[in-house]
């Protein structure tokens, strides 16, 4: 794996929360920013970025040559604009969603919401109302969203606000913790970055969840056939080593057992330095933990 952009993904990702934001909230609002994921969506990216501040040593592929984690943790606080009034310290998670070849963002925290407000205000967000949520739009297109009851924040086109909106009010169109690329998600288990799509093949969606990252490889290059979700979690590690776990899911189990041995073959085959820490089959789900050293 190539040692490089993560954090082109976490700006990427703090760029959209923070051109998206609106208030709100109410009993209709789920507290968990994974029940904001439309029906449709192609790629869910999962920043835990407490870990990521908090943490004594990271990966070497998050960090530039020469940086430590205190170094990579002030490029990520720098790039955190503040205009919205909002403090990368207050983020704990960042939800990046991609839809219909669109994203939209949901972030949850520990906020201020009245600062917000005036920080929309004072870039020239005006207040508007749809489907009895109030929502903050530009004249470029973008709007926002604030629920204050689960401290949490949406945003991205009006367009794409809007649906999520709709959604909550009409309380379908959210993607069941059932459907394949939730299972991925799950799978991969928590950490510091997470990313899922529901492509498993050469597809727009397939590879650009990993070319967020750059690590020079997608997920694709498994040849899993009969895959319809996977996903990638990176754990943790430090200069020399760093810890990761996929999981994938299949259409049916002989296709999961099949899976496991392309996952476990691949890995032992290509370029790597790894080692293969546990690899199981559960129905039809696959899980793989992986060592990696550099």
């Amino acid at each position: 794996l190539a040692r490089a952009g993560v954090l082109g993904l976490l700006l990427l990702a703090a760029a959209v929360a923070l051109s998206c934001n609106m208030i709100g909230g109410g009993s209709k609002v789920p507290g968990d920013p994974l029940g904001l994921v439309l029906e449709d969506a192609e790629v869910v990216v999962r920043v835990d970025y407490r870990a990521l501040m908090e943490a004594d040593d990271l990966p070497a592929l998050f960090l530039r040559r020469g940086e430590d984690a205190v170094d990579f943790q002030e490029r990520l606080e720098d790039s955190w604009d503040d205009s919205l009034e909002t403090d990368i310290g207050d983020v704990e998670t960042l939800f990046a969603v991609q839809v219909r070849g669109r994203q939209y963002t949901v972030v949850k925290g520990e906020f201020d919401f009245i600062d917000i407000q005036n920080g929309l205000e004072d870039e020239d967000f005006e207040e508007d109302t749809y489907r009895d949520f109030p929502i903050w739009k530009n004249g470029y297109g973008l709007a926002f969203a604030l629920f204050e009851e689960p401290g949490m924040y949406l945003g991205g086109s009006e367009d794409t606000v809007r649906d999520v909106l709709k959604a909550i009010d009409r309380g379908e169109g959210f993607m069941d913790r059932e459907a394949d690329l939730m299972k991925a998600l799950g799978a991969a288990g928590g950490g510091l970055v997470s990313i899922a799509t529901s492509d498993c093949d050469e597809s727009d969606a397939g590879s650009g969840a990993t070319s967020f990252l750059d690590f020079g490889f997608n997920f694709y290059e498994f040849g899993l056939d009969g895959c319809d979700g996977i996903a990638i979690t990176f754990a943790g590690g430090d200069e020399d080593e760093y810890q990761f776990a996929f999981g994938a899911e299949f259409r049916n189990e002989r296709r999961a057992e099949s899976g496991m041995d392309d996952m476990e073959e691949f890995i032992e085959d290509d370029s790597i330095d790894a080692d293969v820490d546990d690899i199981r089959v559960n129905g039809t789900t696959v899980t793989m933990k992986l060592t990696v050293y550099n």
